[in-house]
């Protein structure tokens, strides 16, 4: 179709093209990927075919679709998945969309407390961020964007179970200060860009999830047109707090460039 403007296509905002191209789904991406790769997500049909879309093998298949001895303990079975597909010099792909991620930082006791509460997905997500081997050979993504250079799990790392103490904006640099109550530890993430609150303040509040998108919902859009700024140049940043529900949200919203975080050591008691 020729033309120019703007065009949305499957959620994203194509602008200034004189021609539509072929948009490639994630699925597709992924399928391209000459490895192994073994599907980790919570049960459903879009998981199931999604793996089967991507060429991955899953907990759908026979054996995990990886020849594990179905004799095996549940939990040994997926151990042989993590070992398989790193003897195979393969890759993990992990939706996170429903995942606890507060949770799988935590950790858990053992499996069977996974296995009781529900949470083989989450259990399967702290094997991989307390392994650097595992870690460094998963892409995350959240059911439709793949996640850069696993930057929104940096950030999840660091942040998810913090309370957000402070906010500063300052032209178009925004600073959030994030601190965790048992370890007093506070992290800092600075960005060039936009933050917009809902009416119910976010301060003192601990995070539940946060996401960086390169998708940009219509709301972000809006508000960098209306401030003459090109959103293909921003990835969108969600905060939800805990607490939050449909009623009454309490969530940051953001546009940002380039971030950064980083560490802030604590006062001590000679320093306040």
């Amino acid at each position: 179709m020729k033309g120019s403007g703007i065009i949305q296509l499957g959620g994203r905002i194509i602008e200034n093209h004189s021609y539509i191209r072929y948009a490639m789904t994630l699925s597709q991406k992924f399928n391209k990927i000459q490895a192994d790769k073994f599907s980790f997500a919570k049960r459903s049909i879009f998981a199931r075919d999604f793996a089967r879309e991507c060429g991955a093998c899953s907990m759908f298949d026979d054996n995990f679709g990886l020849g594990i001895p179905p004799n095996l303990t549940p939990e040994n079975q997926l151990r042989g998945v993590f070992v398989e597909i790193v003897r195979r010099d393969g890759l993990f792909l992990f939706n996170i969309s429903g995942v606890d991620l507060l949770k799988a930082k935590k950790g858990f006791i053992d499996y069977e407390e996974a296995a009781i509460n529900g949470q083989i997905t989450e259990w399967e997500l702290s094997v991989i961020l307390a392994n650097k081997d595992y870690l460094k050979k998963c892409i995350f993504y959240n059911g439709k964007v793949r996640f850069k250079k696993n930057n929104t799990m940096e950030i999840n790392s660091a942040i998810v179970g913090a309370k957000l103490n402070e906010i500063q904006k300052k032209a178009d640099e925004v600073k959030l200060f994030f601190e965790h109550s048992a370890t007093h530890k506070i992290y800092v993430l600075t960005f060039e860009g936009l933050l917009f609150e809902t009416s119910t303040p976010s301060l003192d509040r601990r995070v539940k999830n946060i996401e960086l998108d390169d998708v940009l919902g219509f709301r972000v859009i809006s508000q960098l047109r209306t401030l003459h700024k090109n959103p293909t140049n921003y990835r969108q940043l969600f905060i939800r707090m805990e607490g939050s529900t449909d009623d009454n949200k309490i969530e940051l919203l953001g546009a940002l460039k380039n971030y950064k975080l980083s560490q802030k050591r604590p006062k001590t008691d000679l320093q306040s």
